[in-house]
């Protein structure tokens, strides 16, 4: 029988149709079809995974299409070499103990959650049973939905008859596979080694009534060298005009530096500087080791203006009355990037160039060349990418992608690119520590979540109460080892709000106070429970509780009361065990021994009496 059934569905009619021999031997040929027919029962084969469709960890980033590709062995008919419909499908609810399970789905990352801008790319074969049924999962991480993501699948065969000798009646699945897909963020870390990006060739000469913008993210660091002023990045004169009179005079090459920032670690201050009018200082609130938006907007008539992490007051929380440090300083400068001489063009160096080199971190360097309002500049803080973002109709004519391509231009040793978050990116919330609390609030609980950044007011909300959040900072930062059976996440403190009644809460979070997590993107939702301070009692005996001495506390007679109750579902609580029966009295302790009969009386000895 075995080479009988390696063979095409269609031997066993050929094998009825080819037997000419004699009367005894069709009941032979018959029984051999029947029994063709018992042993192929709708399909020759299950529904399974192709062995190259093994699911592991993947890394996206914003704006880059991430794909998954995923495939089904196909399944063939019994009568012809065509293939049945199998597909594959999205799993969106997990099973405890059975997927997704290992060491890279722990607590948080052991429940599923899709991207909202996820999409199907479907490619399939069907020209023979080898062949493979071949899907591509696809999306492109947005605004909101750089987050982790546990994703899990599953090939299926529908139930129903497609035409073979027996319906298939219940429908075929494969063991579920599930995939992890983080998203980061990338940015320049510059460790003070004389390392830098030399920009030539971006930035030409603006309109002349239009004047000049430039900005970054920077997180200096605490350890660079104290005393010095690190420059975050500066305009670099390329002047060099041969004497036109011939007087023989040195080439005319201009003042060094046009315009730059620059920070200062030991005050705690950014500031702008040119050759020209020397230091602009901003206050000296601005620590290391934090994130920062620095701007410097210049117009064509020569005002200026430094920004630092706002343009305008913000309250920190709307109940308190704590002020967003930023910093809005006035100036007059006649210096400008070089676009005079033979050349239209400056030189623009951003982490490096100049001594003392910076060190730190760096992202979202743009250059626009016309000056901002203060609105404008505040609308750009809260903005998740400056790259080709267009603002008064134009885009930057330097931006992040600008910057990383010149790397390849660039000194050495160059930046090193590392992953890490910066505060427009939306954090998103995995789990938290306490998912249950007191109405009264106050509950300090550590929040587990994705892409937090070690900035000045980061937040959490419960439920729209939003309340302050400290970063643990050594998770955020770049120099983490991810340990190869633990799953990694950052994770930020706070304390619960407090609440009108008891009910379940989203948790949500944002890196700088304005852009918090959104359920919808990132397929996310962790709740918290506020609850009162409960009493259990089983319903047996003299439980409860109760409190002394009430009514004193009452002005009248007139009183109204009531209290949260869950009363517990199931069978009656069954009756208390009858009480032990009462045990019969003591049997009374036995007279003495009578003495023995005819035993004369015993002596009875007195004063004086002679033994």
């Amino acid at each position: 029988f075995k080479p009988l059934d390696s063979e095409p569905p269609s031997r066993c009619v050929r094998c009825l149709r080819q037997s000419s021999a004699p009367a005894m031997m069709v009941p032979r040929a018959l029984a051999l079809f029947v029994f063709c027919l018992v042993a192929k029962k709708g399909t020759s084969q299950s529904v399974a995974w192709c062995s190259t469709a093994q699911l592991d960890v993947g890394t996206a980033y914003l704006g880059s299409t991430y794909t998954v590709a995923l495939c089904v062995q196909g399944v063939p008919t019994d009568e012809s070499n065509d293939l049945l419909p199998v597909d594959v499908r999205r799993v969106l609810d997990e099973r405890p103990g059975v997927y997704p399970i290992g060491s890279l789905f722990q607590y948080p990352l052991d429940e599923i959650n899709f991207p909202e801008s996820w999409a199907w790319s479907l490619t399939q074969n069907y020209s023979n049973p080898i062949d493979r049924f071949e899907q591509v999962f696809q999306f492109t991480p947005g605004v909101g939905e750089e987050c982790v993501y546990v994703m899990c699948f599953e090939g299926f065969l529908r139930a129903g008859d497609y035409g073979t000798t027996q319906p298939l009646t219940v429908e075929q699945v494969t063991t579920v596979r599930c995939n992890k897909v983080e998203v980061y963020n990338d940015v320049f870390e510059w460790t003070g080694e004389d390392e830098g990006i030399s920009i030539q060739t971006v930035v030409h000469k603006p309109p002349a009534a239009d004047g000049l913008f430039f900005s970054t993210w920077v997180y200096p660091s605490c350890k660079a060298e104290r005393d010095k002023n690190m420059t975050v990045m500066a305009f670099i004169s390329l002047r060099n005009n041969p004497d036109e009179l011939g007087l023989g005079l040195p080439n005319d090459k201009g003042i060094e530096i046009r315009n730059s920032i620059m920070y200062n670690v030991s005050t705690g201050q950014f500031f702008y500087y040119d050759d020209y009018i020397g230091e602009v200082m901003a206050k000296a609130e601005y620590c290391c080791d934090k994130w920062h938006y620095v701007g410097v907007s210049l117009q064509e008539n020569g005002e200026g203006t430094l920004y630092v992490d706002g343009s305008k007051p913000r309250l920190a929380l709307e109940y308190e009355r704590d002020i967003v440090k930023h910093s809005v300083v006035k100036f007059n400068t006649r210096s400008r990037p070089d676009w005079t001489g033979i050349s239209l063009e400056t030189k623009l160096l951003v982490g490096g160039g100049m001594t003392p080199d910076f060190q730190g971190y760096i992202d979202e360097t743009v250059v626009y060349d016309f000056s901002i309002e203060p609105d404008e500049f505040e609308h750009l803080m809260h903005q998740r990418t400056l790259q080709d973002y267009v603002l008064r109709g134009q885009t930057p004519k330097v931006d992040i992608v600008t910057v990383t391509n010149q790397l390849s231009t660039s000194k050495t040793p160059k930046p090193t690119v590392v992953q890490m978050a910066i505060p427009t990116m939306t954090g998103c919330v995995l789990g938290m520590e306490h998912n249950v609390g007191p109405v009264d609030g106050a509950c300090v609980t550590k929040i587990y979540g994705w892409n937090f950044a070690d900035t000045q007011f980061p937040k959490c909300s419960f439920g729209g109460i939003e309340v302050r959040a400290e970063v643990l900072a050594e998770d955020i930062l770049p120099m983490w080892n991810r340990s190869s059976d633990h799953p990694y996440y950052h994770q930020a403190t706070c304390a619960t709000p407090g609440h009108v009644s008891p009910r379940f809460v989203p948790v949500t979070y944002s890196n700088n106070g304005v852009n918090f997590t959104s359920l919808e993107k990132t397929g996310r939702t962790v709740q918290h429970l506020f609850m009162e301070s409960s009493l259990y009692v089983t319903g047996e005996g003299e439980g409860g509780a109760e409190a002394d001495s009430v009514c004193n506390d009452l002005p009248s007679k007139a009183v109204s009361f009531g209290a949260w109750v869950c009363p517990k579902c199931g069978p009656p609580v069954p009756p208390p065990p009858p009480p032990p029966p009462t045990p019969p009295p003591p049997s009374p302790p036995p007279p003495p021994p009578s003495p023995p009969p005819n035993s004369p009386p015993p002596e009875q000895l007195g004063e004086g009496t002679q033994v």
